[in-house]
């Protein structure tokens, strides 16, 4: 409810009308958000996507990374395999809770987005696939997914249906 009160009052002080400002704030306070975030992983440069909620607790964070050989082999490797469930190489989908450093983009979602989102993401989990640092890393896989589920939620929201995320 302070937060209704806060959207109210600040609208008014930008000139807008209340009742938009209020309204703001309540529609805001529903949704949760999917997130694409870098940590402090690799001075910063590491990204993840992660669905947080509306009081910014940590739900899920998923992100693709060296699992398997060495560092090495991240520079080495062709960059033409995705991670999937069969897939080949030294990189693999894991679960990141590392601390956040900055969101890079947000997509406000509601918990039933939420929950179909961290099952598709928790379902990634332990794929692998070719991890090569300039073209296939953390940061294509978690800008790819958060591309991939942003567009899924906004269509299925337009055809009023429940997201399907498909590999």
């Amino acid at each position: 409810m302070a937060r209704v009160a806060v959207g109210a009052v600040a609208s008014r002080l930008g000139g807008g009308k209340a009742e938009n400002g209020a309204l703001s704030a309540a529609f805001q306070y529903l949704f949760n958000d999917v997130l694409l975030e870098t940590t402090k992983q690799l001075g910063g440069l590491h990204q993840r996507i992660a669905v947080r909620g509306k009081d910014s607790t940590l739900y899920e964070g998923v992100s693709f990374g060296i699992i398997g050989g060495k560092p090495q082999d991240g520079l080495i490797e062709s960059y033409e395999n995705k991670p999937s469930p069969r897939g080949q190489g030294s990189g693999g989908v894991y679960r990141d809770f590392d601390d956040k450093l900055g969101t890079l983009r947000s997509f406000a979602t509601t918990p039933r987005e939420d929950n179909l989102i961290i099952q598709y993401l928790s379902g990634r989990l332990g794929e692998t696939g070719r991890y090569n640092a300039l073209s296939n890393s953390c940061r294509d896989f978690s800008q790819f997914e958060f591309d991939k589920i942003t567009s899924e939620v906004t269509r299925a929201r337009m055809e009023r249906r429940d997201p399907v995320f498909g590999r």
